[in-house]
């Protein structure tokens, strides 16, 4: 479950990056409609998502994602080995 999760959130990332909203105002409609989407695999899904997809949509950043560090799912299944929201942080700052 949290593998596919996560590998649903890459897609997701990727996608948002290649083919996102268009216009800027599209983007709080588009995070809102991606949460929604990853809500209905974890209902436990922070929803400090939307704030962080609005960031990076922003920013172009993938730190914009550090505040979803706190909740190990996010990271539990990154491709590199994370033992700590610390860590995660730091993971997210080099991408």
């Amino acid at each position: 479950m949290k593998r596919y999760l996560f590998l649903i959130l890459l897609v997701l990332l990727f996608f948002a990056a290649a083919c996102g909203p268009e216009k800027p105002q599209d983007v709080l409609a588009y995070c809102k409609a991606s949460y929604e989407e990853i809500l209905a695999e974890d209902p436990n899904f922070p929803p400090a998502f939307i704030g962080a997809c609005t960031s990076f949509f922003q920013t172009g950043r993938y730190d914009a994602f550090s505040a979803l560090c706190k909740y190990e799912p996010f990271w539990a299944e990154f491709p590199v080995v994370i033992t700590s929201p610390q860590e995660c942080m730091q993971y997210l700052r080099g991408l």
